[in-house]
């Protein structure tokens, strides 16, 4: 029979009607009680730097790099876009589930943060250089490849980086504080990439040169910031009930039988899609449509800090109105701006400033909320089986994003192309059409894809109806109950 002392705890756990059936049949063991250290949360929250700011200057810059400065032609770098991403996709379904198979002396995670850094530091300044008077074939060879070996040594941090979450605590309260932290860090990593890759691309003159110089600098930004993380964050959680891992299809079908979950991949593919068109478009958007091309690295910007600023702000929204209702909040405020992408004038292009500062802010909860509520639906699915699957459940969350993301990228790449949007073409002689092309894909294919999403959030349970389900399971697996309840 369980102690008075382990029906209290689990009482506040679980609810009293919780513990009067589990204190008839098995002893309730006292969960780990001891908070990190803010030494190891700050320590988590650095991890996030590399994969962040590489993903941020690539999703901002390359496409301006490949078509301005590289002199790859669009249809060329739609391709590029499409394949290095889609392979980025499967990526991270294969690291993800190494990731739970993997078992060293030094975890299961961390490993995986050592052995990448490095080669996404030698394959990130490689991406950057440039080639003159060389044919489209050699171009798209060259600049695949390394696009897509980036992908692939950012994906071996990121992936096992957020299902490290799990196996440093088993206190909610700090995983929920941990993937707080990484969130905001990854804006701020991103925020902090395009401010210094902005500044160097505008005081150096030559453009080849800066983007090397930049490149040099964040690679050598990425090894000590990744060694931080690996060498402080050790991973505490004894996994006792982690089980065994059933093959790799097994653990996909059992992934997407989670119905939350696969409401939540639907909810972030959408809005992180519709949000990436912006990303990539709006250089090519200030240059072209508004004819402000030396004003594009402060907007950019002023979406980053934006974003930045937002993420405190829709916390302490989340915490008084519910993740649900902040994440629509969030997202209409994101679709206002990509409406308003779609009729501002070069006359008042100025505008575009307000119009990202509000779009910034809005995406923080698009991107912030869909990743605060993951954990609840891994939690579930380990209440369920018994077994913990992070790595395989963050991979198929980003593999959905990306894939639907390298699709949409590239046929907006392809359509710029067909549009008459060329490789060095003189912003005075930008075809109509392709004017209409990047208002379009700026602003309002954003709109739709937003919208989307929106609908999509409104069949997703609330917080307290999983965690109701999650006790449900956990009950009935103890009892060793067959028919499950859900």
């Amino acid at each position: 029979m369980a102690t008075n002392k382990e029906k209290e705890l689990a009482e506040s756990l679980l609810g009293e009607s919780e513990v009067k059936i589990e204190s008839q049949t098995f002893e309730i063991s006292e969960p780990e009680s001891t908070s990190l250290s803010n030494k190891i949360r700050v320590a988590f929250a650095i991890g996030s730097f590399a994969s962040s700011s590489a993903a941020a200057i690539i999703d901002y810059y390359s496409m301006p790099f490949w078509l301005d400065i590289a002199g790859v032609e669009p249809i060329t770098t739609s391709i590029i876009v499409f394949l290095s991403r889609a392979l980025d996709s499967i990526f991270d379904l294969i690291i993800g589930r190494l990731s739970d198979l993997t078992n060293t002396r030094f975890g299961k995670r961390r490993p995986w943060l050592l052995g990448s850094v490095l080669p996404l530091s030698i394959c990130y300044v490689l991406l950057w250089l440039t080639f003159p008077d060389s044919s489209q074939g050699f171009l798209f060879f060259y600049y695949f490849t390394f696009a897509t070996l980036v992908n692939l040594f950012a994906t071996g941090i990121s992936v096992p980086y957020f299902a490290l979450i799990p196996d440093l605590t088993k206190l909610e309260k700090e995983r929920t504080r941990l993937t707080s932290l990484s969130l905001i860090s990854m804006i701020l990593s991103g925020l902090v990439a395009t401010l210094i890759h902005g500044l160097l691309i505008e005081a150096i003159e030559d453009q080849k040169k800066a983007y090397i110089i930049s490149g040099i600098t964040f690679a050598i930004l990425f090894i000590p910031t990744t060694l931080i993380t690996f060498f402080v964050c050790k991973e505490k959680n004894d996994n006792e009930d982690e089980g065994k891992q059933p093959p790799f299809l097994s653990g996909l079908k059992l992934a997407f039988k989670n119905r939350p979950y696969v409401i939540l991949c639907l909810v972030f593919l959408f809005g992180w899609t519709g949000a990436q068109f912006i990303v990539a478009n709006i250089y090519l958007y200030v240059q072209y449509v508004l004819e402000r091309e030396s004003q594009a690295v402060f907007i950019i910007l002023t979406f980053q800090l934006s974003l930045a600023i937002g993420v405190p702000i829709w916390v302490k929204i989340a915490r008084n109105v519910g993740r649900k209702p902040t994440f629509m909040l969030g997202t209409c405020l994101l679709i206002l701006s990509s409406a308003m992408i779609c009729i501002i004038s070069n006359s008042f292009w100025w505008f575009i400033y307000i119009t990202m500062a509000i779009g910034g802010f809005g995406f923080s909860a698009t991107i912030l909320i869909p990743f605060a509520l993951l954990p609840e639906v891994i939690e579930l699915d380990a209440a369920k089986y018994g077994k913990r699957r992070e790595g395989i459940f963050y991979g198929c969350f980003v593999f959905c994003q990306k894939l639907t993301s390298s699709i949409g990228l590239s046929i907006g790449s392809a359509i710029l192309g067909l549009t008459g949007l060329e490789s060095g073409l003189a912003v005075e002689d930008t075809p109509t059409s392709a004017i209409i092309a990047l208002r379009i894909l700026t602003g309002a294919v954003p709109a739709v894809s937003l919208i989307i999403s929106l609908l999509i959030m409104t069949r997703f349970p609330m917080v307290s109806e999983l965690r109701l389900k999650q006790k449900e399971y956990r009950v009935a697996r103890e009892n060793n109950v067959q028919q499950l309840l859900f």
